[in-house]
């Protein structure tokens, strides 16, 4: 799961960043 979750953000680095929402600044406290 993690290995194609780091292929995908490669893949698709803009669509990660709105599917993935981990290291956004307003959510860092929910990580």
């Amino acid at each position: 799961m993690v290995r194609d979750h780091l292929v995908s953000v490669r893949g698709r680095p803009r669509e990660s960043v709105r599917t993935v929402p981990f290291w956004t600044p307003g959510k860092r406290g929910l990580h």
